[in-house]
């Protein structure tokens, strides 16, 4: 930018003196409010539709009624995420200006104080009326031009940091305008600005890892086998509890097997008695859809930080997922950790499947070029299950999409 430019853009004294962050601190109050507001409403409306009216409903349409009502409120709470980011934006942008506005008026105040006028358009005027001689008066003119140039160094700094703030709150602005209820879109939705990547993986994610590791290419004999096909949220049960998550059900009488607050496995046989829904595990245990909602509603032990769409490859007549259209670090983008977990919705809405983040490594793509691309344990058909890529092959979730939930782990 050249100097004129510079000048042009720098504010007067006037100007400086009146700079407001009142619209600021209105809205960080705002949006606070309206984040809360939004996830608590939608919240109460995925309650009503799981029990309309206080009563069990159930059938397909009960389960497309609850699928709907969960990805607004997933939407919705991406859309919180951003906001809050808005506030956080918001709050350290209007300490920064009023640091910077009161910075340039102390370099008018010190130009004052060493006895030169300060006009409207920064430029200054020596007040004294009369310099001892012409070495004296040089003396004053550089030093009014240092003045000068310090003021107007500090008024840009002004202009800068306000302009900083505004572009941060664009950004955001288009990030929410991308995420709407009903889109199903391939674009990744960070909702924590990808923090949880830079972690430190704890001993507890550790576990869970090289569980995953262990187990996805066999069946662990110390539990049930669900069989090819239904195994995934067993899977990942089985690291999560390697990792340090504890049981949810306190005993034979108060387990309720289809209850969604709890989460857990019992061996039949440590019993003198049959359980009565017949199967040593609860349904948040052993079924995808279940256990999204247990860990991301019902516990507290997860919270969706990213979605992704998995549009359909126009050239599949299949209408398998387009791969080339998923980023191959989209989760570690949107700030999955090791241990994490990856839901996967069919474009039916089902969420059907369940994989556990573990890292990357170098994957040929479809040219042959080795690209490093996060990567998945699972329990899933085919032969694909230990360290494959997150990236969906089936047809079922082509128009779907894929949720990225960070785990709470003890003692992270």
């Amino acid at each position: 930018m050249n100097a004129a430019a510079v000048e042009a853009s720098l504010p007067t004294r006037s100007q400086i003196e009146r700079w407001s962050t009142a619209h600021l601190d209105a809205a960080e109050n705002h949006w606070e409010k309206a984040a809360a507001g939004s996830q608590a409403a939608f919240s109460a409306h995925v309650s009503r539709m799981e029990t309309p009216g206080a009563t069990e409903w159930s059938g397909g349409a009960a389960t497309a009624a609850y699928n709907r009502a969960r990805d607004a409120q997933e939407v919705v709470t991406a859309q919180c995420a951003i906001t809050r980011d808005c506030v956080a934006i918001a709050r350290r942008g209007g300490d920064d200006i009023r640091a910077m506005q009161r910075v340039a008026l102390e370099a008018i105040s010190e130009a004052e104080e060493n006895g030169f006028a300060v006009a409207d358009d920064l430029s200054l005027i020596d007040s004294k009326r009369a310099v001892a001689s012409a070495s004296d008066a040089a003396q004053r003119s550089i030093e009014g031009q240092h003045l000068a140039e310090f003021i107007r160094w500090r008024a840009s700094h002004l202009v800068q940091v306000d302009d900083r703030v505004a572009n941060e709150l664009a950004a955001k602005a288009s990030e929410l305008e991308r995420l709407k209820i009903s889109g199903r879109d391939s674009t990744v939705h960070m909702l924590s600005g990808g923090s949880h990547a830079s972690q430190s993986l704890s001993e507890a994610r550790r576990r869970a890892v090289e569980y995953a590791d262990q187990w996805a290419d066999g069946a662990n004999p110390e539990y049930r086998n669900f069989g090819v096909g239904h195994e995934c949220a067993n899977f990942v049960s089985q690291a999560m509890r390697a990792g340090g998550f504890q049981d949810v059900g306190p005993g034979i009488t108060n387990i309720h097997g289809g209850a969604s607050n709890q989460w857990y496995y019992q061996e039949t046989h440590s019993y003198p008695v049959v359980l009565p829904w017949g199967q040593p595990n609860s349904t948040t245990w052993a079924l995808a859809r279940e256990n999204h909602n247990f860990v991301t509603q019902h516990s507290g032990r997860g919270s969706i930080i990213g979605v992704v769409g998995t549009p359909v490859d126009p050239g599949s007549a299949e209408h398998l997922p387009d791969k080339t259209a998923l980023g191959p670090l989209a989760p570690s983008q949107a700030g999955l950790v090791p241990g994490d977990l990856i839901y996967y919705k069919e474009n039916t809405g089902e969420i059907s499947h369940v994989a556990m983040y573990v890292g990357q490594q170098y994957i040929p793509n479809s040219k042959g070029e080795l690209v490093l691309t996060d990567v998945v344990d699972q329990h899933a058909a085919g032969d694909n299950n230990f360290r494959n890529d997150w990236m969906p092959d089936s047809a079922d979730y082509g128009g779907g999409r894929a949720e990225f939930v960070h785990l709470n782990y003890p003692g992270d």
